[in-house]
């Protein structure tokens, strides 16, 4: 007995606040917190209400307590093609963000790869030389099968000046070491607009690597 007399109190408390919350929160919002609003609308007119027109809540407005206290700036609602163009703008700089982590990683990893220029005009050289040699054996090669069909054809000259026909054998020699040497001269081409190719690059990089040194030593004595 004693213990439920002990509890009632604490359940009326209970019910008191619940009872509370529930007349709260069925309050008129005007009660709780009446709002003034002001807005510009499409004729330059100022308007002051307590109450916002549908037809005027995509607009830019601020909002008063009743008291005058400025409680938020509203801005006015976008319209389609102002929000595509906002898209098209966040796109375009997230572009140029990863193009700007793109090239600053390229940076890093072309000191790491050479941390001074000696090593990178040496990897040119290297590369270079072996572009040498290919061009070399293509050379001789090319050289080689020229003064085989050189005498092939010195023979077919000959057996016509005698009067003779050009064997068959000889002619498919000459057909045959004609191929080789168009396959060979297209391949000593090849290689020398490469050669030509890669030393643009290189000075491209090498012109590149000075100016990433000159950048970093720059933000260093910023330091």
């Amino acid at each position: 007995m004693n213990a439920l007399m002990r509890r009632r109190p604490t359940n009326a408390i209970a019910i008191l606040l619940a009872a509370s919350l529930i007349l709260l929160a069925f309050e008129p919002a005007s009660a709780q917190q009446k709002r003034l609003y002001r807005w510009v609308d499409e004729h330059g007119r100022v308007h002051v209400s307590d109450q916002l027109p549908p037809s005027e809540v995509q607009r830019a407005r601020e909002e008063y307590s009743e008291r005058g206290t400025k409680l938020r700036t509203v801005e006015r609602a976008l319209t389609p093609e102002e929000r595509e163009a906002m898209r098209l703008a966040a796109l375009a700089a997230e572009e140029e963000r990863k193009r700007k982590e793109a090239e600053e990683a390229e940076k890093r990893k072309l000191l790491q790869m050479y941390p001074s220029e000696e090593l990178l005009v040496r990897a040119h050289q290297d590369q270079l030389r072996v572009l040498d040699r290919q061009l070399n054996t293509a050379r001789v090669m090319l050289e080689s099968e020229e003064s085989v069909l050189a005498q092939l054809l010195a023979q077919a000259a000959e057996a016509d000046g005698l009067g003779k026909p050009i064997p068959p054998a000889l002619s498919a020699r000459i057909q045959e070491m004609r191929g080789r040497v168009a396959a060979s001269r297209a391949e000593v081409d090849r290689l020398e607009r490469e050669k030509q190719i890669t030393q643009e690059k290189q000075q491209s990089e090498l012109e590149r690597y000075r100016n990433v040194r000159a950048e970093l030593e720059e933000r260093l004595r910023r330091r």
